[in-house]
């Protein structure tokens, strides 16, 4: 088993149907010709010569046609590859094999094949130990390994930001639809997906529309737009700068709101009197804590939030 699954099952005393298929699909023993080449070239002293020799041709060419989309097969694939260069195992150099794997993520990101992430961590089990899948990267500390994940990281962080441009949109339109769901996006949770937990997506998203929704809809939506906003927005910190970029967006969205509210004749509905008395307080506390911090750390980003 893995160390994952070591200490869920000691944590637990049980393991997870996800953790143990993960566990036997690692398994050098239970590996056979379904299990995937990038799989059985891991346990690299187990194989012949002629299984070494297929199975690191077939790695190659996947890797080289692009098949590998999953940001941990990737760069398993990537590290396995260096790894092998560098020892005189393939006909290519160490040089040569960083060439190749950066053209690779280089057209991967044309074609739209980078892993953008699906929930905030990165998807294919990928874990800052520098391992995927249960399975610790080839050579991982190496200077040539270190300087492709670097330029994998940058290209990848470009393909995320136009997956958050993109989702954005079609996310926003959930507020009036579904605002339990649009709300979970915003948080980090356990097991969930949270596309924009640690993304500026209102950086891409217009003031003027979301204050036009908050006027359509009832009061015990703006409690739980009040209620992730409240969360997002508490206790910024060195790690959470991005919440800069938001910034414009809510001080936008205030000053939309409170022209909005002012400018209202006669009788006010329930939902109004919660954007008045509680709804624009909160918003105000928040916008000023991200102030606070911006004075805190000196120049703040950019922001292409919509007006």
């Amino acid at each position: 088993m893995t160390a994952s699954a070591y200490a869920e099952f000691f944590e637990k005393g049980d393991l997870s149907e996800a953790t143990a298929k993960e566990s036997l699909a690692n398994s050098k023993y239970l590996a056979n010709e379904s299990t995937a080449s990038w799989r059985r070239l891991w346990y690299l002293h187990s194989l012949t010569d002629a299984e070494f020799r297929s199975l690191s041709a077939d790695v190659f060419q996947r890797l080289v046609a692009l098949e590998y989309v999953s940001e941990g097969e990737l760069l398993h694939a990537v590290s396995m590859m260096l790894s092998l260069a560098s020892q005189g195992l393939i006909a290519k150099t160490s040089k040569q094999m960083m060439v190749v794997a950066k053209k690779v993520v280089k057209d991967s990101a044309t074609a739209g094949k980078i892993d953008p992430g699906s929930s905030g961590d990165r998807s294919g089990s990928f874990s800052r130990d520098m391992a995927a899948f249960g399975l610790g990267f080839t050579d991982r500390n190496t200077k040539e390994f270190q300087d492709f994940f670097a330029y994998y990281r940058q290209q990848q962080t470009s393909a995320r930001l136009t997956a958050v441009r993109q989702r954005s949109n079609e996310w926003m339109q959930l507020l009036e639809e579904n605002p339990k769901i649009w709300a979970k996006h915003l948080v980090r949770t356990v097991n969930e997906e949270c596309w924009f937990s640690e993304e500026a997506v209102f950086a891409f998203v217009s003031a003027d529309s979301f204050v036009n929704v908050l006027g359509k809809v009832p009061a015990p939506t703006i409690e739980i737009v009040q209620r992730a906003f409240k969360e997002r927005y508490s206790h910024p910190h060195e790690y959470s700068k991005w919440k800069l970029q938001e910034l414009p967006f809510l001080q936008k969205v205030h000053t939309k709101l409170s022209g909005k509210i002012k400018s209202h004749r006669g009788q006010i509905s329930l939902s109004m009197h919660s954007l008045k008395t509680w709804f624009l307080p909160g918003l105000e506390m928040m916008i000023n804590d991200l102030v606070a911090f911006q004075s805190q750390v000196g120049n703040a980003p950019s922001s292409s939030a919509g007006s």
